[in-house]
């Protein structure tokens, strides 16, 4: 629970994240999430100094959910094709994709701590991994 809190914030910083600033870019964004009953920050990515064409959301809780945008994906698309991908990251948070992602790591994090403790072998730990 505590990484789910923490995970995000700090991530934002270590990735160079910054707060889309108001104009009427980020008003269309912010009447869109609002239309679909959503809230999160909305922040430049500057993945790959801004040239990937791409979108992401982190966060569970609300308070320190972010809404990740790439420039080169502001500057590609128009207001449909955003939306459409705006919805389609809504619907990661919507459709409890986040708690799901939580839940797969722990659960695979635990398994190999499991399988790690039956054998100190390469082979064992494989074999165990998969009969996991």
């Amino acid at each position: 629970v505590l990484l789910a809190l923490l995970f995000p914030p700090v991530i934002r910083r270590l990735w160079g994240c910054i707060p889309m600033e108001p104009g009427p870019l980020r008003h269309g964004i912010e009447r869109f999430c609002r239309n679909q009953n959503f809230s999160s920050e909305i922040l430049y990515w500057p993945l790959f100094e801004g040239k990937m064409i791409t979108a992401g959301v982190m966060g569970i809780v609300p308070r320190f959910r972010y809404l990740l945008l790439t420039p080169a994906l502001l500057s590609a698309l128009d207001q449909e094709e955003l939306e459409a991908v705006l919805a389609h990251e809504i619907g990661h948070v919507k459709k409890y994709h986040l708690i799901l992602y939580l839940l797969l790591f722990l659960v695979s994090r635990c398994s190999l701590k499991q399988c790690l403790s039956r054998s100190t072998s390469f082979c064992s730990i494989m074999t165990g991994f998969i009969a996991c």
